[in-house]
């Protein structure tokens, strides 16, 4: 699991700083003043399914007081208000030809004024076919569809044969014709308690005047063009005597099901027809990522007949494209070769450690597959057993990682169980967390002038502080003259007991990194004592660095008691695996495998 900052650790560190504010009220009240007004034009026409923020800023004398009125019926005590079109379908059906008024009052203790918009709400109800006099042989099928972008409303659909309900399931209604004679179909839609109708003839003859169109033929299907797409191409049938193809409709189900039944299925997309097109081709939504399904396809004519369906094509909804970058955390460089796995979907990490998994299924939090994914050497030949850790997670629609990992050998300590053991021992700082705490690297030290007895403090100050350069390679640190610009600074007591302590006084907390800290050494060291004095600097300024707990090891530098002229090559290693993971990393991510 995932874990923060504990509050009362975030609590008591803000308690170190304080503020003072203060308001200073002018002598000479400002009169009332419109300062901006959005949107700017004063008439609007938006769609059902659309919104509007409308925003009226002002100034004045003291406090002004905002009121917002749509008809002159109060709404609001706002300077601004966001107006869904949708919410208000039923106020726009009683003037259907008439804009709505919205009225943004503002007042002052010494004046009053306001800004008016007119605002109109557009339905949008299609039907097809187009044409109200239909011609349909005996024993075929002529199809309907009625349409309403209604916002946030849910239609309803119905469709009447000669005044007799026949069906209310939805926006679409497949006419089989019986018998010989003349029908009236009706269809009607209701949103908001308002309601659109439609009304059709259908001719219905003995002979077969006209053919319905063909169908398709070659049907492929595949992944999208984004997470969740369903690619479908197809050849459509060949303009002839039939008749003239409007549209194609397409629908998908998990497993195979009746001819019958395909007519409920899944519905990915009713396309139009492109004229003259030798493939068509789209790029639909389909109904979950990564899901396989069978789809079929079947021609609508200008008439609403329809063809027979195709054969079913098996075929896969675009998944969640899974990538990112592999690093060894141990060289800040690129690890090549590591296999990396999410479900069943597995890459390998090619020389700039980039991999690349495609159609990725999403699977629902607390499903089977509810992991951000693993990677791992599959032969343990090439680059041996590595820790599996992730620093980031996802980046909208597609999962995007920043990801790192180090070996576990060799590990030298007999103290700890493996090098996992000892890395969440000491980088955790108390009270525990299970982030990384470190502050940001080089670290910008101030080091003050100080002799004792001859023995000159900075000297020895520098030689504990660049033994950890040496030893990992790395430039921790950089001297600055002036301590406000420090985010480390020693400090020499002689009035303490203690030979050397490390404190954090300062976090970002935007970033929650310390950003000032202070060593504090005893000033009375003499020379023979340079070298114990060296042992405590660099011994502290490895909890700067990030080593906050001390290690249990007596053959660590960063025991309690050091005895080591030098870092321990377990921690020469911690230390470059921490100086190229990100402050604050996650270690709730880092697996043991």
């Amino acid at each position: 699991m995932k874990s923060t900052i504990p509050l009362l650790l975030l609590a008591a560190l803000a308690l170190l700083a304080g503020c003072e504010n203060t308001t200073t009220m002018p002598e000479d009240p400002d009169p009332l003043e419109i300062l901006y007004s959005t949107p700017e034009a004063d008439s609007l026409t938006l769609a059902e399914d659309d919104s509007m923020t409308f925003v009226l800023r002002t100034q004045g004398a003291g406090a002004v007081v905002a009121e917002v009125y749509l008809e002159d019926v109060y709404l609001c005590a706002m300077d601004s208000f966001t107006f869904r079109a949708w919410e208000y379908l039923d106020l726009q059906a009683q003037r259907p030809n008439d804009y709505l008024s919205l009225k943004i009052d503002v007042q002052d203790s010494l004046d009053a004024m306001s800004h008016t918009w007119n605002v109109k709400i557009l339905w949008g109800f299609t039907s097809f076919p187009e044409s109200g006099e239909l011609v349909n042989v005996l024993g075929q099928t002529l199809m309907f569809q009625l349409g309403l972008e209604a916002g946030g409303l849910s239609p309803e659909y119905e469709y009447f044969v000669d005044g007799e309900l026949v069906e209310s399931s939805g926006e679409f209604f497949y006419f089989h014709a019986l018998t010989i004679g003349d029908y009236e179909v009706t269809g009607r839609v209701r949103a908001g308690g308002h309601e659109w109708t439609r009304q059709w003839t259908v001719e219905v003859q003995p002979d077969e005047p006209v053919d319905p169109p063909e169908t398709v033929t070659e049907l492929r299907v595949g992944p999208g063009d984004g997470p969740g797409r369903m690619a479908v191409a197809f050849k459509p049938p060949e303009e002839g005597l039939r008749e003239p193809v409007h549209s194609f409709e397409i629908r998908a189900f998990p497993y195979l099901i009746d001819d019958e039944q395909w007519e409920s299925a899944y519905l990915v997309g009713f396309e139009e027809a492109t004229p003259g097109a030798e493939e068509e081709r789209f790029d639909l939504e389909g109904p979950e990522a990564g899901m396989t399904l069978y789809v079929r396809v079947r021609s609508v004519g200008v008439s609403g007949n329809t063809s027979e369906w195709c054969s079913p094509v098996l075929g896969t909804v675009a998944g969640y494209t899974v990538q990112g970058t592999v690093i060894n955390y141990e060289t800040g460089g690129p690890l090549e070769g590591l296999n990396v796995s999410y479900g069943d979907v597995v890459s390998m990490t090619d020389a700039e450690g980039h991999f690349y998994c495609d159609d990725v299924p999403l699977f629902e939090e607390g499903g089977a597959w509810d992991f951000p994914g693993s990677y791992y050497d599959e032969e343990g030949s090439e680059i041996g057993q590595w820790f599996d850790l992730i620093d980031s997670r996802a980046v909208n629609d597609s999962l995007v990682y920043q990801m790192g990992t180090f070996p576990t050998q060799p590990f030298l300590s007999t103290w700890y169980s493996d090098f996992l053991e000892y890395f969440i021992h000491v980088l955790r700082p108390p009270p525990a967390t299970f982030h990384l705490i470190r502050p940001m690297y080089p670290i910008t030290t101030y080091i003050p002038e100080h002799v004792n007895e001859g023995l000159d403090y900075p000297t020895v100050v520098l030689e504990g502080m660049d033994i950890w350069e040496t030893e990992t390679g790395l430039d921790f640190f950089v001297r600055v003259e002036d301590p406000e610009d420090a985010v480390l600074v020693f400090v020499y007591d002689d009035t303490t007991s203690i030979t050397g302590i490390t404190k954090i006084l300062e976090w970002d907390f935007t970033t929650y990194t310390p950003i000032k800290m202070e060593i504090t050494i005893k000033s009375t060291a003499t020379p023979d004592f340079a070298f114990g004095l060296y042992q405590v600097v660099f011994h502290e300024v490895g909890h700067a660095i990030g080593f906050w707990v001390h290690s249990h090891d007596p053959n660590h530098c960063m025991n309690k008691t050091n005895l080591l002229d030098a870092p321990s090559p377990d921690e020469v290693r911690l230390a470059r695996i921490i100086y190229h993971m990100e402050p604050f990393a996650d270690l709730s991510y880092l697996l043991h495998d």
